[in-house]
Order: structure tokens, then C-alpha cells, then sequence
């Protein structure tokens, strides 16, 4: 399977022309790591090896095993810019070291991997919780990722280049590419980007937001609705199964909320409107959900700039104390 970017959701805000993109990407789990560096301007929900069973995930490993797409030759330093194709040898038993064997770089890769399916699902029969058997294997695997952003330019600059992982850079050029191919939904005050609901505006310029199923625009959706939808298809990213009927909404959402509240939000993080009032210049916002000003007085809502998302409409969506007391109580839920 090759590594896939694919821009979802697109939109640009009425006031200050910024933008903001809505990505699910396909990529190596090896190179997750180095997203997580971008996490101060990029918000993303990837898909956890917690929570897909071992048999289902070696199954998925199986018919899309990630290899390499550059075999690197060693040097000095982190990056590996020349290929190696040599030979691999493999000591088979420590009592005959003259029996050595050799093996191309792709058949010992592979010889590896099956070598932790046995391991994972030996672990998995001995009745081992797959959050510790999948730590075996899911090195070999691909994931898919929701990323939502509203400044990729570092990203870009770091990553598309010579000198960087070859793999996340790949992943970067494709994404650089999906976005200069695209042309962005204009949206203004109290209209929603969306990932995984469609829109269209009315008659009378109103947007309205739709089911991805609903070919025929015959449906419209309410706001909460709509916003619902997106909320558990950016959740359901561990199931790598996009279902965003009524009944699975629910579900994934009750599942997202204690006692009518949220307590997991990361997935309310991909859905934004813009702000009207997006510079300190301006004056002082009352939009809900601003967060921060920069240094050069761009007003911000998380890691988005000029767009406030879904979850800093929560008052409760950040805890600033923990103290004693509640590190007392959780302990008692162990």
C-alpha cells in the first residue's frame, strides 16, 4: 500500500483568507513519531493498535505490509542518503556457525515480521490484553490518520527535503500536492468545516450540511447533527470503518461523553468556524473558543489560527489543576 494523502475537507475563511485542511492519511506507523513534532500546528487522531484484536490486525498487516521504500546504506549521522541492496546473513543454528545463509533484503524483512505474528499471537492465545501483543508488530503496519491544519508551512519546509526521513517526506510532498490542487469552500461567521459531511449552499446562500451518502442533496442535516457526524467519523479513525449512520453516531458519541459531557476530545478537534474578529488590531474577540494571541496579534483557537474549533467551545475541554485530592480518588479506581 502506498503512503496516500487525501484532502477531505477544505475551506478558507471569509475575513482573513486563512485557510484550513482537513487530511486522512495513510502512512507507516514508524514514521508517527515525527508527526508528533508538528503537534503544536497540526491536530491529528490516529489509529491506535489498543484497539483493534490481534488476529484482525495481523490480517490487516498481511495484506498491506509496510517495507521500506528506501533501504538505506549505512554512514555516519541520521540521514542515509545512498541505497543498499547487499545480501543479509543469518546465523540459522549458534552450534553450526559455518552454516550461514543469505538473504535479500526484502525476504529477511518479511522472515521478521512472521517472526512477531508467531510472538503477538502466541500472547494473544495465552490470554494477554492486545495492547501488549500488537506492540510486536505493529511496526510493520500502515495507519490512518485525520489531520487538521490551518499553517503546514514549517511542515513543509522541514520535511521536503534531502536531508529528511524518506517516508514522512513522502507523505509531506503528497500532501503539498493535494493542497495545490484544490480549490477551498469560503465560509463566514456561524458556518462549519466539517470533515466527512458534505455541504451545499441553498437557494438563498445558506450553507447546508449533508450526509456523505446522501448523493442527492435531499436531506439537510442540523448544525449539531452535522457536527455529530464528523465528531465520531474522525473518531472512528481505530476501526479504520467509516459509518456515519445514525445508530453508529450515537454510539461512537456516547462513547466520547461521561454524563452528558465530552471526556475524550481530541476528536472534537477537526471541526472549526471562522472568527470574524481574527487580529489583536481589532480589538478584543467575544467569539468562544479563542485560546491565544501570537506575537504578531493573529488571535488562535488550539493550534488553529483565525479558526475556532469545536473543542474550545467546551468549558471544561482542558484541565489547568490537578491536585492531591484527585490524584487520590483515581487512585482508587485502579
Amino acid at each position: 500500500m502506498p503512503i496516500e494523502a487525501n484532502l477531505i475537507k477544505h475551506s478558507k475563511s471569509a475575513y482573513s483568507n486563512q485557510e484550513i485542511y482537513g487530511f486522512e492519511l495513510e502512512l507507516p506507523r514508524i514514521i508517527l513519531a515525527e508527526l508528533h513534532t508538528h503537534r503544536g500546528e497540526v491536530i491529528f487522531n490516529s489509529q491506535s493498535s489498543r484497539a483493534v484484536p490481534v488476529k484482525k490486525y495481523i490480517e490487516e498487516i498481511e495484506k498491506n505490509p509496510f517495507y521500506p521504500i528506501h533501504w538505506g546504506k549505512k554512514q555516519a549521522g541520521m540521514q542515509a542518503y545512498e541505497e543498499n541492496d547487499a545480501l543479509v546473513p543469518w546465523l540459522n543454528d549458534i552450534n553450526k556457525p559455518e552454516e550461514i545463509t543469505y538473504h535479500s533484503r526484502e525476504d529477511f524483512y518479511r522472515s521478521a515480521m512472521y517472526n512477531m505474528f508467531t510472538r503477538a499471537y502466541a500472547m494473544d492465545v495465552a490470554g494477554y490484553h492486545k495492547q501488549i501483543c500488537n506492540r510486536w508488530i505493529e511496526n510493520f503496519s500502515y495507519i490512518r490518520v485525520v489531520l487538521t491544519a490551518t499553517n503546514l508551512s514549517n511542515l513543509f519546509n522541514q520535511r521536503i527535503h534531502e536531508s529528511a526521513e524518506p517516508h514522512i517526506r513522502e507523505l509531506a510532498v503528497k500532501m503539498y500536492n493535494s493542497i495545490r490542487n484544490s480549490e477551498p469552500e469560503i465560509l463566514k461567521e456561524g458556518e462549519w468545516h466539517l470533515p466527512y459531511v458534505n455541504t451545499k449552499r441553498n437557494e438563498d446562500g445558506i450553507l447546508e450540511y449533508f450526509r456523505i451518502g446522501d448523493k442527492g442533496y435531499e436531506t439537510p442535516l442540523s448544525l449539531k447533527e452535522a457536527q455529530d457526524i464528523s465528531v465520531a467519523c474522525s473518531a472512528q479513525v481505530s476501526y479504520r470503518k467509516l459509518d456515519d449512520s445514525p445508530e453508529k453516531v450515537r454510539k461512537v458519541m456516547s462513547m466520547l461523553r461521561q454524563d452528558g459531557e465530552p471526556t475524550h476530545f481530541s476528536p472534537y478537534c477537526h471541526q472549526a468556524t471562522p472568527m470574524k474578529n481574527y487580529h489583536l488590531s481589532q480589538g478584543l474577540p467575544e467569539q468562544l473558543g479563542i485560546s491565544h494571541v501570537m506575537r504578531n496579534g493573529d488571535f488562535c483557537s488550539g493550534q488553529l489560527r483565525h479558526w475556532v474549533q469545536l473543542r474550545k467551545t467546551f468549558l471544561d475541554e482542558y484541565c489547568s489543576v490537578f491536585d492531591d485530592e484527585m490524584f487520590e480518588s483515581r487512585l482508587k479506581t485502579f
